[in-house]
């Protein structure tokens, strides 16, 4: 198997109960065809599956970029779109946040040499305070 055109759309494991001789009713893995109790665990399964999910990202990739540029689409269809693509990428904002302990050192350095914990270094305003 090549692309996901093969895997099962309904979503059920390919594979049949030993039980009843009916039809497993467990979704198979994902990118996969069977579930994994029959054999989705399997570390060759588990491969082909990466192996066709891998070869159908480029497709997906372009039909997001289609739905981007297409004045056909709803505005928020074409955003989710956007956003996904650059997600994907692992393009997204920055996500960290940058915190200097330069005032906090400055405070302790304070503390250390004698001054009261109520007065601050010369220069530095509190903005909101609370007290226990």
């Amino acid at each position: 198997m090549s692309d996901l055109s093969e895997v099962d759309t309904s979503r059920k494991c390919r594979a049949r109960s030993k039980r009843s001789g009916g039809p497993c009713r467990n979704a198979p893995i994902l990118g996969g065809t069977v579930c994994r109790i029959h054999g989705g665990a399997a570390p060759q399964t588990r491969a082909a599956a990466k192996a066709r999910i891998l070869a159908a990202a480029d497709r997906a990739a372009a039909q997001l970029i289609n739905f981007m540029e297409s004045p056909d689409v709803p505005y928020p269809v074409r955003l989710a779109a956007a956003r996904d693509l650059l997600d994907r990428a692992d393009l997204t904002g920055k996500t960290t946040v940058e915190v200097s302990l330069a005032p906090w050192q400055e405070v302790l350095q304070g503390l250390a040499s004698g001054q009261p914990a109520h007065v601050l270094p010369p220069g530095r305003d509190v903005i909101e305070g609370e007290t226990a």
